[in-house]
């Protein structure tokens, strides 16, 4: 206290006359450093604030050469110390008073505007008192500013005043010292620091909810407004609109009535593109008669429009125009006319369709309506010859048959007759896809209608397999059909499987049962049962059939794959008991081949008595692959379920993984096994595996000679440094380094740099947010830090012959790290990338180059300094004899440099020009057409 009170006193008795504007400068700076913002607990004496509030208000009268460390005490004291109410005010009114806030410097403008922000935040009450006179000071200050950091600051402050004073007095004052930036025009300016750097879309957003904050700008605001949706500026048009629609929020009708005809009228003009001011309002009927139908598409947005905007005015539409377009309709017009009247039809249907109109409502105006006439013309229109026609018939049977009570029951299943006739005998492939998608719009709102029509007609068996798939899938959407549709596809999956012909068949059948489980397994508990019990329970006894049936071939490992992605879309949305249970009996099923506990509910067959053992490496390979189905399962469980025999579980999945010679079995295993430790508690058990797993790992790699088995041990190292990279385990730097020392491995070198991108990259079905593993908060960017050092490191001591590796891998990892981490570390990196696009290895070329690309529009200024040589290499790559991919991509590079300011590209432009002459003949249509785009672009 006694060193506050001396300091305080020297720095209080000194003023002008008797201390140089510097001294004392340094004096006020030195006291703010070390006795306000240093600690607070010093000025814990409200006389001693007070003084130095009392202090600090007349410094503002002092020379403008203090003022700024004046404010900045100011601030200081606001941010960090509590002050009295009277102390408040007075600092609101000695800054009113006294600070000519236009004539400071930018930096002191925004500590002013930073003082009156933190005086409304913490004394709100007390400031309110002042009333007319804080407004009015405050336009004083605000009025001119023109640094858009200031004024981001300052319209927020706007904001808060409008919402919280009377603004009556001063209104139009106060309206137009923040009008005045309507519309904002700003640039940011380049090269300013993170903490400054300011957007246009952030100011526009502030000036918009400053302007909008009152109704009582209503009178001011609309006409501005108006004024600059007759502007010939591209962005004040849209400004405005946006404004006007954020005013539609606040204002009441009221307020818009004077105003509605010039808004319609400008609006107008924006749909129709043109200017017409005897015109009042919108005839609509009038472009309706146009013979040439001019305006059609811009009259069926407008009536889309204002359809959507309630249920009165949706209603009011259809009521008016369904009957005119039915009126003016004719068969026998240009197939352009006829196609823009469709085209209206749908986006009116569109609108109701999406309104979900009441029942009241319905009964109104809906009931009202001749959808019979209307569905008449459509089945009509439906005989067209013309392909378009008939596609937009079918988007409107679409529609029509979601809009509720519009169509009694028989003319919905006459429509979905005519819609099953067009998905099995129409020649254009678009109307087929129509069809399919205007029965699934029946199966949603009336599935006995699909359950009556669809259903015989698969049951018969149609000669188009992959159309009954189509339309099983798509028109699966209640329990009902489910009921139906799912006993016909799993019998045809067994069938296939037995026929082994063809596994086209199985695969197609294999992908809509997919499909219908994503469609359906959020529609409840019943459903989610339903698929649990009656699909994946016969789906696994299939695979089960196969793996112990020797006489037929075995199944493709991508269809086990499937049949593992829907065991796992169920398993998901289980409860948590049911869950348990499935864990439980696929263990059971796994370890102890107990397989009486899979009980089909379609198929009637036995299975084959034969011994069942997929953990086991000397089993057959049709049983090891279906340990993707454990995999996807057991690798999705919650960490709170506490895994039975696990030790059993670990020793067999690390035996599987290291020495099977199916290396998808061996894979699947590895990733199972990462997936388990990742979500296992930390503790001394984790810590043993851990040991047990990377002795296991270590021993095949450098002490075994068995190329096979060093693949696997080396895949397992790769997800085991995944597992616990995402956890942030105090193992995985370990585990990084143990990985980087298999790059010296020459047999298995590639395999591990590869094996960074599954490290750094995001799976869906294993190892993520979905399954439940342990994912840490930026461990992504944690990984990045420490990887690519060590990878750094590595490179520049390794052997010529394996530093391609390293690049590789760190190609891998900057491809996967967040971009504004690799903006922050590109100074050090740009150099390591410039040598990867010039190895001769294809994979890391690509790499590099789909890095480099982004990087050239995000970080013009760090890429302009290699533009030497990077030029060179891209040209050459953009013929690369090898790779259509990494052609395109070096094209895309190129196409992109020209973006870099003038003078550093224009002396590449002849060579570019000229080389990609060659390219532009390229063999591949898809590098030709890259090249020219990229040519005629430079």
């Amino acid at each position: 206290d006694e060193q506050v009170k001396c300091k305080g006193s020297d720095v209080i008795s000194v003023g002008p006359s008797s201390m140089s504007h510097n001294l004392m400068d340094q004096s006020v700076q030195q006291f703010i450093d070390e006795f306000i913002l240093g600690d607070a607990t010093r000025l814990n004496d409200i006389t001693k604030v007070q003084l130095l509030v009392a202090f600090y208000c007349n410094r503002l009268q002092d020379h403008f050469s203090i003022l700024p460390e004046t404010l900045r005490g100011i601030l200081a004291l606001v941010q960090h110390q509590v002050i009295s109410q009277e102390d408040a005010v007075a600092i609101a009114q000695g800054i009113f008073k006294e600070v000519q806030n236009q004539a400071l410097l930018q930096g002191d403008r925004n500590q002013v505007y930073s003082i009156l922000a933190g005086l409304l935040d913490k004394y709100y009450q007390d400031i309110k008192g002042m009333d007319a006179d804080f407004v009015f000071g405050y336009i004083q200050i605000m009025d001119g500013e023109k640094d858009p950091r200031n004024l981001l600051l300052a319209l927020k402050i706007a904001k808060f005043i409008i919402q919280n004073f009377n603004i009556d007095l001063f209104l139009d004052d106060f309206f137009e010292i923040i009008s005045c930036y309507f519309p904002v025009d700003f640039t940011p300016p380049p090269n300013l620091p993170n903490n400054e750097k300011i957007t246009k879309d952030e100011l526009i957003t502030a000036l918009r909810e400053s302007l909008t904050s009152t109704r009582k700008f209503a009178g001011l605001l609309l006409p501005l407004l108006l004024d600059k949706l007759s502007s010939d500026i591209h962005s004040a048009k849209v400004d405005s609109l946006q404004t006007l629609i954020a005013c539609t929020k606040i204002y009441t009708s009221s307020d818009f009535q004077e105003y509605l005809e010039p808004i319609w009228i400008a609006i107008r003009q924006e749909i129709f593109l043109s200017m017409d001011n005897e015109v009042e309002e919108l005839e609509t009927q009038q472009y309706l008669q146009d013979p040439e139908l001019k305006l059609a598409n811009h009259c069926g947005n407008a009536l889309k429009a204002v359809a959507s905007g309630s249920d009165h005015s949706c209603c009011m539409i259809l009521t008016a125009i369904l009957p005119r377009l039915l009126e003016v309709y004719n068969p026998d017009r240009a197939i352009v006319h006829r196609a823009k009247i469709h085209d209206i039809l749908i986006k009116l249907l569109n609108a109701a369709a999406n309104r979900q109109l009441p029942a009241y409502v319905v009964e109104q105006y809906i009931a009202a309506i001749d959808w019979h006439q209307m569905v008449k013309l459509l089945h009509s229109a439906a005989d067209d010859p013309e392909e378009d026609i008939r596609l937009r018939v079918t988007f409107s049977f679409s529609i029509v048959v979601q809009i509720k009570h519009a169509l009694a029951a028989d003319e919905i299943e006459k429509i979905g007759r005519r819609m099953m006739q067009y998905a099995v005998e129409e020649s254009f492939a678009s109307v087929r896809r129509g069809s399919i998608s205007t029965l699934a719009a029946i199966a949603a709102t009336a599935p006995n209608v699909i359950i009556t029509i669809v259903i015989p007609y698969t049951k018969a068996g149609g000669s188009d397999i992959q159309l009954i798939h189509s339309i099983l899938a798509a028109t699966t959407l209640h329990l009902d059909i489910m009921k139906e549709t799912i006993p016909i596809l799993i019998r045809m999956a067994f069938e296939s499987i037995q026929a082994m012909e063809n596994q086209n068949s199985l695969h197609s059948t294999l992908e809509s049962l997919y499909k219908i489980t994503e469609l359906n397994i959020k529609n409840g508990d019943e459903n989610c049962m339903y698929l649990y019990h009656y699909l994946f329970g016969d789906l696994l006894w299939i695979c089960l059939y196969n793996s112990l049936e020797e006489s037929n071939s075995g199944l493709e490992f991508s269809a086990i794959k499937t049949i593992a992605n829907i065991g796992q879309l169920i398993y998901l949305n289980l409860d948590e008991s049911v869950q348990k249970q499935i864990i439980n009996d696929l263990l059971e099923l796994f370890l102890d081949g107990q397989v009486s506990i899979i009980k089909p509910m379609t198929i009637n067959n036995e299975l084959p008595s034969k011994q069942f053992c997929p953990l086991s490496i000397t089993s057959p390979r049709r049983q090891l692959q279906l340990i993707e189905i454990l995999c996807k399962i057991l690798g999705a469980v919650k960490c709170e379920i506490q895994i039975v025999r696990i030790n059993d579980v670990i020793t067999s999945l690390l035996d599987v993984s290291c020495n099977s010679s199916c290396q998808l079995s061996a894979v699947a295993a590895g990733q199972l096994l990462a997936a388990i430790i990742n979500k296992m508690k930390d503790d001394d058990q984790l810590d043993d595996y851990i040991k047990t797993i990377t002795e296991k790992l270590s021993s095949i790699l450098f002490v075994q000679n068995d190329d096979i088995k060093a693949i696997n041990a080396t895949n397992v190292w790769i997800w085991l440094a995944k597992a616990l990279i995402m956890r942030c385990h105090s193992y995985s730097t370990n585990a990084l380094i143990q990985i980087l020392e298999i790059f010296k491995l020459p047999d298995v070198a590639e395999v591990a740099s590869t094996g960074f991108k599954v490290i750094i990259g995001d799976e869906e079905n294993i190892l993520s947010e979905k399954t439940n593993a342990i994912i840490k908060f930026m461990y992504k960017n944690r990984f990045f830090v420490i990887a690519s050092e060590k990878l750094v490191d590595s490179y520049r001591i390794a052997a010529t012959g394996i530093k391609h590796h390293y690049l590789s891998a760190l190609s891998y990892v900057l491809n996967g790290v967040p971009k504004q981490m690799l903006l922050n570390h590109l100074l050090t990196l740009m150099p390591l990338l410039i040598e990867s696009v010039i190895c001769d290895e294809e994979s890391l070329r690509l790499s590099s180059l789909q890095t480099l690309r982004p990087l050239i529009t995000e970080a013009p200024d760090i890429i302009s300094n290699y533009i030497t040589s990077l030029f060179p290499e891209f040209l050459k790559l953009c013929n690369y004899p090898l790779s259509m991919t990494v052609r395109i991509a070096a094209l895309q590079c190129v196409n992109d440099l020209a973006s870099l300011p003038i003078h550093l590209v224009i002396p590449f432009k002849s060579k570019v020009i000229t080389e990609l002459g060659i390219t532009v003949n390229d063999r591949k249509r898809l590098v030709r057409r890259e090249a020219v785009k990229c040519r005629n672009n430079w």
